[in-house]
């Protein structure tokens, strides 16, 4: 049987940006690599003029524009996002007979559109918070002040409850690697 492929979405990777989650990111999509996995990590170009395409010690990495970085961009950001989400869908659709499980790294924006997309292939899909914040804060806090205070907590609750009720209505279920 041929090696499961994992398709790990996160924001930012390692390299080019060096934060936690990046390096968390990047140490456990290598370790998959190392146990026999084929990973390819989706991401967004933060840094432009990162390599679109690139192999990081057998992590195969697709990163997708809009470029740039969009913490406390505010509703600046709101275009961006929604390229990104688009073509996640768009690969998660395209790609559904080349990979066997999604990983998301992050459990902000993301979850709510790729839950669906995966129950709706068939597919496993796992949700890696990144911190305890991420449970309870679905826009940064500095896009918050950017919003400002009545527009952003009403974007922040919408975002919210819509993440939290497409996490809520998908049976949770523990997987390890002999479920992958």
């Amino acid at each position: 049987r041929p090696a499961p492929v994992v398709y790990w979405l996160t924001e930012a990777f390692f390299p080019p940006l060096v934060g936690g989650q990046e390096l968390i990111a990047s140490h456990l999509a290598q370790g998959l690599y190392g146990r026999g996995f084929q990973v390819q990590v989706i991401t967004r170009q933060t840094i432009p003029p990162s390599p679109a395409r690139e192999n990081v010690n057998g992590v195969e990495v697709r990163r997708l524009r809009p470029g740039g970085m969009l913490k406390g961009k505010g509703f600046a950001a709101l275009f961006p996002v929604l390229i990104f989400l688009a073509k996640l869908i768009w690969i998660l659709f395209k790609d559904t007979f080349r990979y066997d499980v999604v990983i998301v790294s992050g459990a902000k924006i993301m979850p709510l559109v790729v839950v669906p997309v995966c129950a709706l292939l068939r597919k496993k899909c796992i949700i890696r918070a990144e911190s305890y914040f991420e449970l309870h804060e679905t826009i940064s806090t500095e896009s918050m002040r950017t919003m400002g205070s009545r527009k952003g907590k009403l974007v922040f609750r919408f975002l919210e409850n819509a993440r939290n009720r497409v996490l809520r209505d998908r049976k949770s279920t523990r997987l390890n690697s002999s479920h992958i």
